[in-house]
């Protein structure tokens, strides 16, 4: 038996995926093979991974005929998800293709499979220089700190959004996310490429502004946007919305990401799309209605979010008065199925 793994998205997908396949190779005494294409927007195989794992269980395609690993979802929460997988047949080949949320059967525990795969990573699959720059880049952040992270265009992708924010909408605010750890008196650290939409007063808090440059001169840049996010896990909370690569680093932690929800609370969560709109764009009403409905039925459909269900429907209602009606909500879940899953 063989499990393959092949994502040609970007470093977050690929990594879930593969670290997922390897995990469930190991438990059934199986190899994994993957398919790593080296584009130029992600890290490339030979600069990431154990020269060892690289040579045994890279290759160049994947054959044809495989069977897909079935699975089904058994938890949704913002910025992750659980999914049962069912056992597959002996001597089968399985295409584990599955680039967010934690693979486990039935019985298994989600935080000892986190703890599983955040072990196969550090200790197994990344090259032993790779991981001991991670540490020595963890010694120079702050204690108990928030890791907050802007996904990568998300701010500049809102321009080309019509009606659907979808999965999307939770992700404008990370500026707000750090100012409000500021007043709490919690020090954020922002991972983000998007260094010019942070504002001078947010600077000094960039990831790139808290490690020592000298550890990481010798590696290419995607290399060290992947040290950065490693590093990163130690934080008390990762706060973000659906991203892969957030998902990763408190895949590496053996957590669940912070929904910007969660920890703004939902009037400042609201706020923090209007100045955005103000700041950044000309939304339609629209699309800020379609915002306010994603909100609703992720109150209704993540357990980490049903306390923030009143508080989302009386700000809805003032505004959208029509979005807190039972039929509306009930036809708008098909429509978050279809950006969650």
């Amino acid at each position: 038996m063989i499990f393959y793994s092949d994502r040609t998205d970007r470093l977050g997908a690929r990594l879930n995926s593969l670290l997922n396949a390897k995990r469930i190779a190991n438990a059934h005494d199986a190899e994994v093979k993957f398919a790593w294409e080296n584009a130029s927007g992600t890290v490339q195989a030979e600069n990431l991974f154990a020269p060892t794992f690289l040579k045994a269980a890279r290759i160049e395609a994947l054959p044809e005929n495989l069977t897909r690993l079935k699975t089904k979802v058994s938890l949704y929460a913002p910025g992750a998800s659980d999914h049962v997988f069912q056992t597959p047949k002996p001597f089968t080949n399985v295409w584990v293709d599955r680039p967010f949320g934690v693979l486990k059967t039935e019985s298994e525990d989600r935080f000892t499979v986190l703890q599983d795969l955040s072990d196969l990573l550090m200790n197994s699959l990344i090259r032993e220089d790779v991981r001991r720059t991670i540490e020595k880049v963890r010694v120079g952040l702050p204690d108990n700190f928030v890791a907050v992270h802007l996904r990568r265009g998300d701010l500049k992708q809102y321009l080309k959004i019509d009606t659907h924010l979808g999965e999307n909408f939770e992700r404008f605010c990370p500026i707000d996310v750090a100012d409000y750890a500021l007043s709490k008196s919690v020090v954020p650290i922002i991972f983000t490429d998007q260094v010019k939409l942070i504002p001078d007063h947010l600077q000094k808090f960039l990831v790139q502004e808290n490690v020592d440059p000298v550890h990481l001169r010798k590696y290419p840049k995607r290399l060290v946007d992947f040290i950065h996010m490693a590093a990163l896990s130690e934080a008390k909370e990762i706060v973000s919305g659906k991203s892969a690569f957030a998902n990763l680093a408190a895949v590496i932690a053996g957590k669940t990401p912070t929904h910007p929800l969660s920890y703004l609370g939902a009037e400042r969560y609201f706020d923090a799309f209007h100045n955005a709109n103000e700041t950044y764009f000309e939304f339609s009403n629209t699309q800020i209605e379609a915002a306010h409905r994603e909100a609703l039925v992720a109150c209704r459909r993540f357990p980490t979010l049903k306390s923030f269900k009143t508080d989302v429907r009386r700000i809805t209602k003032k505004t959208y008065p029509h979005l807190v009606k039972p039929s509306f909500l009930n036809t708008s879940i098909w429509h978050m199925r279809r950006h969650i899953k």
